[in-house]
């Protein structure tokens, strides 16, 4: 069943343009990206469902984010949360970069910075930079 256009999802999916507000991934460039990876995240966790606490995310940031929510967030606009949200994102996703490096050295796996654009392992945020500028 297709979901309604005025659901509450929908609306704020529609207001982020299908992009991840925390690492700008295009969520609708692909079928695949929008089946697999496009989720809704309350901004904070316990103000429920809401146009103005949802924010569309990647699986990957929706899963580094989990739930956290950051100090102060009481009398945090929704771009100051998602602001802090990303700085947050971006120190866990460098956090698990090292686990990630030797999991793939383990799997025999050649490390990315041998890999050629855009596979190389910063490209991905290289090109977010510039998205979310």
């Amino acid at each position: 069943m297709a979901a309604k256009a005025d659901s509450w999802y929908v609306r704020g999916q529609i207001r982020d343009g299908g992009y991840c507000v925390y690492c700008g991934l295009d969520l609708l460039s692909d079928v695949g990206l929008y089946w697999a990876f496009l989720q809704n995240d309350h901004v904070v966790p316990s103000r429920g469902d809401t146009v103005e606490n949802h924010a569309t995310a990647c699986a990957c940031c929706n899963s580094l984010k989990h739930f956290f929510v950051p100090p102060g967030f009481e009398t945090m606009s929704r771009d100051e949360l998602i602001a802090a949200i990303r700085e947050y994102i971006v120190w866990k996703r460098a956090e698990k970069m090292a686990e990630f490096h030797e999991r793939r050295r383990l799997c025999g796996r050649a490390p990315l910075d041998a890999l050629p654009a855009p596979w190389a392992q910063d490209a991905t945020l290289a090109s977010v930079d510039q998205t979310l500028d």
